[in-house]
């Protein structure tokens, strides 16, 4: 392979990933102007409840209630599509008061539910259909059976590694406090 060349894969992860950041940068035409607008120096964040209160506030301004949307003048129409953008790119950001890993968890739910539901279906008909010419089912079970021993037992070990120093440490961790 010549290489100057990009694989397609590659091509298409770099072209999507420069999009995803180009669009932020396409939306804010002003950085810093909503920081101005809500006296914010450099390091302090601004709140969503200071974005949902000033979007209340302007949304009470509304001129014409009759209409659909939010009806305002030009400087107030910028600060509350300003205020949305910010809004949405916190709730894209925020983990919703998840882990940083919440797609492990919905994962590790879903693989839960699904064998139960498996499990719930009657052997027979799963046997007789894995034996007509659908192996492959099972060798897809045991992969997943290998990949999540592999992960539980790396993640127990993990935590009794961290339960032992705590208690060489004196410590006492939340589960032993019941």
């Amino acid at each position: 392979m010549i290489p100057s060349i990009k694989r397609f894969e590659q091509y298409k992860k770099s072209i999507s990933e420069s999009h995803e950041e180009e669009w932020i940068d396409d939306a804010v035409k002003k950085p810093g102007a909503l920081r101005k607008h809500f006296h914010k120096k450099e390091d302090e964040k601004i709140t969503k409840t200071e974005i949902n209160d000033e979007i209340a506030s302007l949304i009470r301004k509304d001129m014409d209630k009759k209409k659909p949307g939010t009806q305002l003048g030009k400087r107030d129409a910028t600060l509350y599509k300003r205020l949305n953008l910010a809004k949405n790119l916190m709730d894209m950001n925020e983990d919703h008061n998840e882990s940083e890993n919440y797609m492990f968890f919905a994962n590790i739910s879903n693989i839960k539910r699904m064998c139960e539901e498996i499990l719930k279906m009657d052997p027979g008909m799963v046997d007789s259909t894995l034996t007509n010419g659908h192996g492959w089912a099972v060798d897809h079970i045991a992969t997943s059976k290998d990949d999540v021993e592999e992960v539980y037992g790396f993640l127990k070990s993990t935590s009794e590694l961290s339960q032992s120093h705590n208690q060489e440490n004196g410590l006492i961790s939340d589960d032993n406090n019941n």
